[in-house]
C-alpha cells in the first residue's frame, strides 16, 4: 500500500522507506532491497544471453535496472561491435537531479579501447519526462561528429525514465 500497489515504485524504496513500515526493521528491509536488486540484474542477464542490440526496446532492457530508478541523472554508453553485439557499457557521468555533464572525449577513449564500430548513448530523466531537451539533441549531435573520426556509428540515443524510454531513431532524429 505504500507504494500505491505498484512493484516498480517498490522497488525504488530506500532501507528507511522499508523500515517506515510497522515490522520491518534493519534486516528485513536490506533483504528487501537485495531482492529487488536481484530482480533488476536478472533483467539485465536474460539481455546478456543474446548480447545483440536490435531494438530500442533492448535497450531499454539492458539500462533500465542500471538507471531507470535513480534519483539523479547518468550518462552511459554501450560500445558495440559491428554486429551490434555488446562489447561494454560504461557510465560517463553522474549529475544532478536535472543534468549531468558529457565529455565526448572519455565517450571516444573506452570507443577506441573497445575498438567499438558503434555506440549507444543513453541516460535518465529522474523527472518522469522521456522527451529530450535541446541540451540533450545538442550532445547527440556532437557525439556524431566526433564519433565520425572514429569510424564509430552512433547507433541511438535512449532517454530512460522509470518504466518508459524515448528513442532518438524510433522518433526519427538520428
Amino acid at each position: 500500500a505504500s507504494a500505491n500497489n505498484n512493484l516498480n515504485e517498490l522497488g525504488k524504496f530506500t532501507i528507511n522507506d522499508f523500515k517506515k513500515i510497522k515490522g520491518i526493521g534493519q534486516v528485513k528491509a536490506i533483504t528487501l532491497q537485495a531482492m529487488f536488486e536481484l530482480g533488476k540484474r536478472r533483467n539485465v542477464a536474460e539481455v546478456r544471453i543474446n548480447n545483440s542490440i536490435s531494438s530500442s526496446k533492448e535497450i531499454f532492457v539492458y539500462m533500465q535496472p542500471k538507471i531507470g530508478d535513480l534519483q539523479h541523472e547518468e550518462f552511459w554508453v554501450i560500445y558495440l561491435n559491428h554486429k551490434h553485439a555488446i562489447l561494454g557499457a560504461r557510465m560517463i557521468s553522474s549529475g544532478s537531479v536535472t543534468n549531468t555533464l558529457v565529455d565526448t572525449k572519455i565517450i571516444a577513449s573506452h570507443a577506441i579501447s573497445f575498438m567499438a564500430t558503434g555506440i549507444i548513448l543513453c541516460h535518465n530523466h529522474p523527472s518522469g519526462n522521456c522527451r529530450p531537451s535541446q541540451e540533450d539533441k545538442k550532445i547527440t549531435l556532437k557525439v556524431i561528429e566526433a564519433m565520425k573520426l572514429l569510424d564509430c556509428e552512433l547507433i541511438d540515443h535512449v532517454i530512460v525514465s522509470g518504466n518508459n524510454y524515448y528513442s532518438f531513431i524510433d522518433d526519427g532524429l538520428l
